[in-house]
């Protein structure tokens, strides 16, 4: 299969990169952590049936490199993707979200609906729960992040994750 085509829309104020390639009905791929750097060879078989449109999120990889600064709790997230979705021309298709990013498409389809026909999600962090909001992923800093990814729960992990946070 040739190379994607590759665009770019502004998402919270800077440019995020939109990688784009086959014919047939339109499906966006939202990836998931670290974003996307390159094609991946499961979106060629896509392709072949479908125009399978991949945006980046910000700040993730391709995605606007500063404009997440600004995004500062899960509904400016929220908002971000759904003006990613818009801007990638992406509304009303079917949405394929990955890790994070399934589970920034399953709240869209939850307060948007008319906004996603399908949802295909793969892997996906929880929906976004007021009650019960966890560990804020996008607040860490450089030297928490890897921390809020372990699963270790033993005392001595436990006392350095919360040293971060006190």
């Amino acid at each position: 299969m040739s190379a994607p085509a590759e665009r770019s829309v502004v998402v919270a104020g800077e440019g995020c990169r939109v990688l784009e390639s086959g014919s047939g009905p339109r499906v966006g791929f939202l990836p998931g952590l670290w974003g996307m750097p390159n094609w991946l060879p499961v979106l060629d078989e896509l392709a072949t049936r479908f125009t399978v449109v991949a945006p980046s999120l910000p700040g993730f990889h391709g995605g606007a490199p500063g404009g997440f600064r600004d995004l500062d709790g899960h509904l400016d997230w929220l908002s971000a993707t759904m003006d990613l979705v818009e801007q990638a021309d992406l509304a009303g298709c079917p949405l394929i979200g990955c890790s994070v990013a399934g589970m920034l498409v399953a709240d869209i389809a939850a307060y948007s609906p008319q906004t996603v026909s399908t949802l295909i999600l793969i892997d996906p962090w929880g929906l976004y729960d007021p009650d019960d909001r966890g560990l804020d992923f996008f607040a860490q800093t450089e030297t928490e992040f890897p921390l809020s990814l372990a699963v270790d729960r033993s005392e001595e992990h436990t006392s350095e994750l919360q040293s971060h946070h006190d």
